[in-house]
């Protein structure tokens, strides 16, 4: 709910105190957090120039957004228009679904940017800084499960650093 609703996340803030041994969390994050953002520039002008070169790649991006748009009306069940099953599926996803997520997210917002047919640049640069902070709190929570009490501030802090 707090990832599609960010006006509510004052009771995260004012209710939970972040404990000390998970501030190198948050250093991790803002590290990959501009790490990301920094791969998903260069990735933009990359295949832009590609775009550029080939006069093709116009007429092949559209057809690639319109078929995932297809796939996508076959399970409107649990995707689109502020849907809380998708935000409870991508918390309780596995680390593997989350990593191939964060990669289709990176390579078809680049696609879509490269062929004009753009649906954004802030909220696209805000889904991959989730991202990027969900995989890490997946992964130290194998260690350590407690952190998932704390991960709607990590995401937080996720989209800050991707979109800074």
């Amino acid at each position: 709910m707090y990832l599609l609703y960010p006006h509510k996340l004052l009771p995260v803030f004012e209710s939970i105190n972040l404990p000390l041994k998970f501030y190198y969390i948050l250093i991790f994050i803002a590290i990959f957090g501009i790490l990301t953002a920094k791969f998903f520039i260069w990735l933009n002008v990359k295949i832009k120039s590609i775009t550029k070169k080939n006069k093709s790649m116009a007429y092949v991006t559209p057809c690639l957004i319109i078929i995932c748009m297809v796939l996508v009306r076959f399970y409107n069940v649990s995707v689109g228009s502020g849907s809380r099953i998708l935000t409870a599926n991508l918390l309780s996803g596995s680390l593997i679904a989350l990593i191939l997520l964060f990669l289709f997210r990176l390579l078809f917002t680049s696609l879509s940017l490269s062929a004009y047919t753009s649906g954004g640049l802030v909220l696209p640069t805000l889904a991959i800084g989730c991202l990027v902070s969900l995989i890490i709190v997946k992964i130290v929570s194998i260690f350590n499960p407690t952190i998932l009490d704390y991960q709607y501030i990590f995401v937080i802090c996720g989209m800050f650093t991707t979109f800074s």
